[in-house]
């Protein structure tokens, strides 16, 4: 059920520690759902934060608890439970549960972690780089601070499957053994290296080894980088192309799916896409729409904010705080169009942040 009373305007007063707000979420759930209760297992907690306009760390206005369903002793992720409980009152707010009514294979002639990762690794090796890490919850950092870090090189997306050893897609289909991806027109672009850590993670691809980095991306183009980065094939799975249907239909059906747009109707799918719009694409696909849109909690320091419609105000707010987009001289510039490689370097920027 849903009820939630939270007022987003007013800095939450926190009567509920994380430990006492779950208490009373498992306590309801083996209250409605006492045998399903027994078979899972705690997956995470998330803190419902506010306002973002405010200095010093956020305090939580919720805490969401997921538990993931367990069978044959291995969790499923999508299937469980999903509990929000308010700070202040230690009121459940949010309840839902996902249990399908299906068939599991059983967990025997698997293949041990060691020989997975084996696998896992040779098709996606960790490579040692920099990384700038990106201070919590977008607040402006006094120093840039950096670390040394290893990451896959490679794709992100890929499985190995527990039987056979082999290492899939998210469909199951085998991932043949290939060098890493590159293209004819990027050497020396500003995005070369943006670019070819999204095209071997599986996120863009090219025509006739090019990837145009220098043309207006479209919204189409844009939305179908999105979708990609963030899906994830059992919650949002790829949509069944109709017969005649543009090559992007089912791409911005699953960014309908996955919240990015609300419909296929708000967009133009040929259109070149400004900045203003890929901040809004970019603040939903990371799950912050429902908080960018209540404008009035967010302080717009660009030099040409009127600009921005009120209504728009909280995206460019979380997209400039968090390091998604930067400015020039300043100034947003709402209505400028992205090339293709300028949204590489944003995507990527996002995807770190």
């Amino acid at each position: 059920y849903e009820g939630s009373k939270i007022d987003y305007f007013q800095t939450p007063a926190v009567k509920f520690s994380e430990a006492q707000a779950r208490t009373i979420a498992e306590a309801l759930m083996r209250q409605l759902h006492p045998e399903k209760a027994k078979q899972v297992t705690f997956k995470n907690t998330r803190r419902e934060l506010g306002p973002w306009a405010e200095q010093g760390e956020p305090l939580p206005r919720a805490y969401s608890f997921s538990y993931a369903r367990l069978i044959n002793g291995i969790p499923y992720p999508d299937n469980g439970f999903y509990i929000v409980v308010d700070s202040t009152t230690g009121e459940v707010s949010s309840y839902a549960l996902k249990w399908w009514d299906t068939e599991f294979p059983a967990a025997e002639g698997i293949i041990g972690k060691d020989r997975a990762n084996t696998a896992f690794l040779a098709k996606t090796p960790l490579k040692l780089e920099y990384s700038k890490v990106y201070s919590r919850w977008g607040r402006t950092q006094k120093e840039n601070e950096y670390r040394l870090v290893y990451r896959p090189d490679g794709r992100t997306d890929l499985l190995v499957d527990a039987r056979t050893g082999k290492v899939t897609d998210q469909q199951g289909n085998a991932v043949p053994d290939q060098g890493p991806k590159t293209f004819t027109d990027i050497a020396g672009h500003p995005a070369e290296q943006d670019i070819l850590l999204l095209a071997n993670a599986g996120i863009v691809g090219g025509n006739e080894g090019r990837f145009r980095p220098n043309e207006r991306i479209t919204n189409a183009e844009l939305l179908t980088m999105l979708a990609v980065a963030h899906s994830d094939s059992h919650r949002h799975p790829m949509f069944e192309v109709k017969e005649g249907a543009p090559w992007y239909e089912s791409f911005l059906d699953r960014a309908v799916a996955m919240g990015i747009i609300e419909s296929k109707d708000q967009v133009k799918p040929n259109a070149s896409t400004t900045r203003l719009e890929a901040t809004r694409f970019l603040v939903n696909a990371k799950g912050f729409g429902p908080l960018a849109k209540k404008a009035a909690l967010f302080r717009l320091e660009v030099a040409d904010a009127g600009s921005v419609p009120a209504t728009d105000r909280g995206y460019v707010a979380s997209a400039v705080g968090l390091g998604m987009l930067t400015l020039d001289k300043g100034k947003f510039r709402p209505g400028d169009t992205l090339t293709r490689g300028e949204a590489a370097q944003i995507l990527v920027r996002s995807l770190k942040g």
